[in-house]
């Protein structure tokens, strides 16, 4: 998707760009990857839905790593 991306190997940035959005749609590239906001864990190398609006900024990063020390 033209709308979201990658920051280095380990983090995938999908920001929410329409007003009243309640969810967005993600592509993830293969590997285990961590939706950041709730912790949820998916399968990537396919497209998932996930709960967003304005109010959040929907990232993910690779299972195995913890790109902002937290």
């Amino acid at each position: 998707m033209a709308d979201q991306w990658m920051l280095g190997d380990d983090v995938l940035v999908a920001p929410v760009l329409r007003e009243g959005a309640r969810t967005r749609d993600v592509v993830l590239p293969r590997g285990c990857w961590r939706y950041e906001p709730s912790g949820r864990r998916y399968d990537g190398g396919r497209q998932v839905r996930v709960a967003a609006d304005l109010s959040t900024l929907p990232y993910f990063s690779t299972c195995v790593s913890r790109p902002f020390g937290q």
